[in-house]
């Protein structure tokens, strides 16, 4: 009962968010009569987020997964499955997968059950032949080169024929980005640049909003066109529906959005002085500022409002000219305000209508091009004083004037400095800024309110990270625990009088000890597990102890390093190789074969298993902590 295969036929059922909870209910009825295994999203909020904009377009429209326990099963329940569900509402393609006889039933071949290759972490399939390949899902349907779709399934599907139409007038140059809602393409005709942009049918609905990427793909054409006037805004030459698809077309701008503005001008290499780099790059900012605020303030004059402005909705050219994209959430001011899709950081809880909401994240984005770091000040307004002490020394008097002059006009405009009903906390004064002078008092401050907040007598000493309850070492780790803590203050000079943290830091390190002899299940990582707490106890007390607790902990067992198939200095073998490597000369013989071990390991998996494949996937991590270039800094 139940019961299925490693790999197999999978069906999904997809379905739009108001038909889900009745498409759910007959689908799991005649499910469990047959004893058939399936999963499904569990909540409404699951259902919008597996179907957003920015989610994973692999998953989007999976709405109901089923696992057939043979291919006999498996073409029965495309029969069944298409007369249950064919009286809904169509919902989201799944790109992944074949369309049911143009039904909300999909399907395709690959894993049924979690199998991993060990050497690239990758979900597999096994071929006839018994090698592990990959078990690709793209955003189109495929088929492994073993499998073929059953006869009956080949002779009795069926899809609607439908006519390109109007798409084939352009030439799709390239593809400038991809979500779940639909492509922004790059695409020529007669000789000229265009945009095209793409709506999916029944997907990016949001929770206080009916519209899909395809409607809005419509009511932002409808905007454009009302604001065909402003030279600022984007121009829409067409709009036109490919079978579920809308495609907006736009006149092509050649220029940049802020963003990149920002990542390849800002003058970060000057951040300790005054620069020619830095005066000409706040002067473009103040340009780019007030043609900014022209162009909204024109959009309001003629009634409408952007309604999600952020950086990248801002494009530039090399003559600083602007030229604002991206109304698929505008509104007229008159509308009542409702906030349906926003770009977290550049709206708050407190403006009440769309004027407001333009005039904040204008003030925002004006902020971010002289302080390029997210913007907290919403939640600490206190920030703006020490942000504005930056913007004073590296760009002048002169720039941070003006930046406070954009602030002074925008406080009469939207609610800037007001932060939302959740923070509740006492008021204060400023005090002083961090500086190389005054470093010493700022660190003894620190050493305070550690100190103040520990619990060295508790179960838990260090509070406040949800980690430290993933298991019994993580209380004492590094990354989340009291080691970490322990050498932080233990190599502090705030730290008088040691000998009473000494003593509670031994205690707490016997008691580990004491615990890995006693069997305790650990993790083995420098950062979150015990080789970590290992090296904070070789700080605390004797080498003897360390050594003693890395062989507790299996170091001095191949067999055990051989499981570790993490590469990282956080949690895997670069970081036990970087413990191994401090302890120098005091290595035992054990310890050195395990290093010699590691060093071969994490090279061969550098040079030879990390492929092209890898370096471009959007899932390689490249960071120091977790990612390879940890592995590097060990190597």
């Amino acid at each position: 009962m139940y019961s299925f295969p490693p790999q197999g036929w999978k069906i999904h059922i997809t379905s739009t968010i108001y038909d889900a909870q009745n498409v759910l209910y007959d689908v799991a009825e005649y499910l469990f009569v047959k004893s058939i295994s399936f999963k499904y999203l569990s909540s409404r909020t699951c259902f919008i987020q597996a179907n957003g904009k920015y989610a994973d377009r692999l998953e989007s429209g999976k709405f109901i997964t089923i696992y057939p326990s043979s291919e006999h099963i498996f073409i029965q329940l495309l029969k069944d499955l298409k007369t249950i569900v064919c009286k809904y509402d169509d919902g989201p393609y799944i790109l992944t997968d074949k369309q049911w006889q143009n039904s909300n039933v999909f399907f395709r071949y690959g894993a049924l059950k979690p199998r991993f290759s060990n050497e690239k972490n990758v979900p597999v399939i096994v071929t006839p032949q018994g090698d592990l390949i990959p078990d690709k899902e793209l955003p189109l349907y495929s088929l492994p080169s073993f499998v073929d779709e059953p006869i009956y399934v080949k002779e009795n599907n069926y899809f609607i024929e439908y006519s390109n139409g109007k798409l084939t007038d352009y030439q799709i140059d390239s593809a400038v980005h991809f979500s779940n809602n639909g492509g922004v393409y790059l695409a020529s005709r007669n000789g000229k640049k265009y945009i095209l942009k793409e709506g999916r049918k029944n997907v990016g609905v949001s929770d206080r909003s009916c519209l899909d990427a395809f409607h809005r793909i419509k009511h932002e054409y409808q905007i454009l066109r009302s604001l065909s006037p402003l030279s600022d805004v984007v121009n829409a030459v067409d709009c036109f529906d490919v079978w579920n698809h809308a495609f907006l077309v736009e006149d092509f701008f050649e220029g940049r959005d802020l963003q990149q503005y920002i990542a390849m001008e800002f003058p970060f290499d000057g951040c300790s002085a005054r620069t020619d780099c830095s005066d000409s790059y706040w002067r473009g900012c103040k340009e780019i500022a007030t043609k900014l605020e022209s162009a909204i303030a024109k959009m309001h004059g003629i009634g409408f409002a952007v309604g999600d402005l952020s950086l990248s909705d801002v494009l530039i050219n090399d003559s600083l000219e602007i030229k604002l994209i991206d109304f698929e959430a505008a509104k007229k001011l008159s509308q009542d305000f409702q906030v349906d899709i926003a770009t977290p950081g550049f709206t708050n809880d407190a403006v009440c209508n769309y004027e407001q909401q333009d005039w904040y994240a204008f003030a925002v984005i004006v902020h971010r091009l002289f302080v390029p770091i997210c913007p907290l000040y919403y939640l600490a307004p206190s920030l703006l004083f020490c942000q504005d002490y930056m913007v004073q020394k590296h760009f002048g008097n002169e720039a941070v004037s003006f930046l406070r002059s954009v602030r002074s006009r925008m406080l009469g405009l939207t609610p800037l400095l007001s932060h939302g009903p959740f923070i509740d906390k006492a008021l204060q004064a400023r005090d002083k800024l961090l500086d190389p002078e005054n470093i010493e008092t700022f660190m003894r401050l620190l050493y305070k309110g550690i100190v103040s907040g520990l619990d060295l007598r508790g179960e838990y000493p260090v509070k406040g990270d949800i980690s430290m309850y993933g298991d019994e070492m993580s209380k004492y780790s590094i990354g989340s625990g009291f080691a970490g803590v322990s050498l932080a203050l233990l190599k502090s000079s705030c730290l008088e009088n040691s000998e009473w943290f000494y003593a509670i830091a031994r205690e707490k390190y016997i008691s580990v000890l004491r615990k890995l002899k006693d069997g305790m299940s650990f993790r083995a990582g420098l950062f979150n597990g015990t080789v970590g707490v290992a090296m904070a106890a070789y700080e605390v007390f004797s080498r003897e102890e360390c050594h003693e607790m890395l062989s507790y902990i299996g170091i001095s067992h191949i067999d055990y390093l051989a499981g570790i198939d993490d590469y990282s200095l956080y949690s895997g073998l670069s970081g036990i190789g970087m413990a191994l490597l401090s302890l120098g000369a005091s290595r035992n013989s054990h310890e050195e074969k395990m290093l010699s071990y590691i060093l071969s390991k994490v090279y061969e998996r550098c040079d030879c298993g990390l492929t092209a494949q890898d370096m471009l996937s959007s899932k390689a991590d490249f960071t120091l902590m977790k990612g390879w270039l940890g592995a590097g800094l060990f190597l």
